[in-house]
């Protein structure tokens, strides 16, 4: 499993005429990008199941794996920045492995603070896909707030997807932002041509439609 925590806050798109205050505070927001700020992360993991690894691609970590089962029948681990401070310029990502990577799974990350509770849930589903014809439908987020960066990798990241559909599929684009396009008219069936058209499209496909409205689509 895979578990992202945001060490940044950025000012997001507001769009024009948005006069409101929230939207006036948003706008004059700044970014500081400052070395080594002190910030401490400690994560306390508690799975299901006996936990084998742990690991983080973004940050140098020290961790602790209990190899047996507490007395709430769950394995418990914990994790914390090497030095105790990082750069705040990427989310911090966390890597481990147990044995239920194949199974449905979900997770709970809560923070406590005073009379305060924060919490994210998510879950990874297991599918079991009967072998049919399907139909695939990409949704792009091509708003203002997605323009360098955010748009290219998304990009990126459709075309590998696009060269990995299965044959005999369908397929279309949608672009959203404050109105929304496709790439045709309907789906598409899954050949060379079509690859090659949808490839060619994602390669032009740019942050340029306003706001975020993904209702229309």
């Amino acid at each position: 499993p895979r578990r992202n925590a945001p060490t940044t806050i950025a000012p997001r798109f507001i769009p024009r005429g948005d006069e409101n205050e929230d939207a006036m505070c948003g706008i004059n927001l700044q970014f500081f990008k400052t070395k080594d700020i002190p910030i401490v992360i400690r994560i306390k993991l508690s799975t299901t199941k006996e936990l084998k690894s742990i690991s983080s691609p973004t940050h140098r970590i020290v961790y602790d794996i209990k190899s047996k089962q507490n007395k709430d029948d769950m394995y418990h681990g914990t994790v914390d920045l090497k030095f105790g401070q990082s750069e705040m310029d990427k989310d911090f990502v966390l890597l481990y492995d147990n044995d239920n990577a194949n199974e449905t799974s979900a997770s709970v990350i809560f923070e406590r603070h005073d009379d305060s509770l924060a919490m994210m849930l998510s879950f990874t589903p297991r599918f079991d896909i009967m072998n049919e014809k399907c139909e695939f439908v990409f949704l792009i987020d091509c708003s203002n707030s997605m323009c360098r960066g955010p748009i290219e990798n998304a990009c990126d990241a459709l075309k590998i997807f696009i060269r990995s559909l299965p044959e005999d599929c369908y397929f279309n684009i949608y672009k959203f932002g404050s109105s929304y396009t496709k790439m045709s008219k309907k789906s598409l069936k899954y050949n060379d041509k079509s690859m090659s058209k949808a490839s060619s499209y994602a390669t032009n496909i740019t942050a340029d439609l306003g706001g975020t409205k993904i209702l229309n689509p």
